[in-house]
């Protein structure tokens, strides 16, 4: 006859599980207490010539769907994930729902100077969005109770947390027509390890048509790890990027997992193109060894005319 466990042995597994996924709860809240983006109403619009462009904080209740909301010209990419690999079995039905409710987007601002009749990058946006009435509106801690959505607590803390990750985002190179937005992500190998990394958006803007080309690279978190890439991806215009993600169980006790880490399975597609030297020579750099205007150049030799198509309707 099968053994039984004591309810007492029972009840010390369920108090242990139970801490352990206080103690996640709590890291994911607390763990990451970077600065946050500032909000898309506290910071002016730039109107002066020559002004360089601001990341911003998308405005809570802003719908991101195919056509761009008001105040902002071009959706660059949205990501709506989706579980994919790993140790998926091991994910209470909480986090199995939470892990994708949340979507990221950066969006841009191009404006035209009616005077110079020149168009230049006014903003960056990013945010996050959440399924509502069968559309993605961004949604922020703050206002959840303005915006009447009714989040859990594991919820709640797991939006907090994605807010402080994306405020280490930032604009790491800008010129009126061009901005090298960086942003920290997790991505798995094919052995499934994590790996920290930075994906580098390069926003550029064509000054007489007003057409807005991204293409990106990546590289290691860690300026240590880091290599040269050996090429650049051009992304569609108005990407919706369906990533998946891959689940690893980091802290078992017993044989129950009581955390849990997420990275994409892939990176976004587009056309590859191969990344000569010239622009292999700042695609590393960070900070004030980075020239911005040096950085575009290489960047638009590189594009070449694909910075051209027809101009958009604005």
């Amino acid at each position: 006859m099968a053994r039984m466990r004591k309810p007492g042995t029972v009840m010390t597994a369920v108090i242990v599980v139970l801490a352990a996924l206080i103690a996640w709860l709590a890291a994911w809240w607390w763990g990451d207490s970077g600065p946050r983006l500032p909000t898309e109403m506290s910071i002016p619009v730039p109107t002066r010539p020559g002004a360089l462009p601001v990341l911003v904080l998308l405005a809570p209740g802003t719908v991101v769907e195919t056509a761009p909301p008001p105040g902002w010209s071009d959706p660059v990419i949205k990501s709506v994930l989706n579980l994919a690999s790993g140790d998926l079995n091991t994910l209470p039905k909480f986090a199995k729902t939470t892990a994708t409710k949340f979507r990221t987007v950066i969006m841009a601002d191009v404006r035209r100077d009616a005077e110079r009749e020149r168009y230049h990058l006014s903003r960056v946006g990013a945010g996050l969005c959440l399924t509502r009435d069968d559309q993605d509106q961004v949604i922020s801690t703050d206002s959840l109770k303005e915006q009447g959505v009714n989040l859990g607590a594991i919820d709640g803390m797991v939006l907090g947390r994605a807010e402080r990750a994306l405020g280490r985002s930032r604009l790491s190179a800008m010129t009126p027509t061009f901005a090298l937005y960086d942003s920290h992500v997790e991505l798995a190998d094919d052995s499934g390890a994590h790996h920290s990394i930075l994906m580098r958006y390069a926003l550029v803007v064509d000054p007489t048509t007003g057409v807005l080309r991204t293409a990106y690279w990546t590289m290691a978190e860690k300026s240590a790890d880091r290599l040269t890439p050996e090429s650049l991806i051009l992304l569609p215009a108005k990407l919706v990027f369906r990533c998946g993600i891959h689940v690893a169980a980091r802290r078992v006790i017993g044989n129950i997992a009581a955390s849990w880490g997420f990275a994409m399975t892939a990176l976004p597609s587009g056309t590859v193109i191969p990344m000569p030297p010239e622009l292999q020579a700042f695609s590393l750099l960070d900070g004030q060894a980075l020239d911005s205007a040096a950085l575009e150049a290489a960047v638009r030799s590189v594009l070449g005319d694909r910075l051209s198509p027809p101009p958009p309707e604005r």
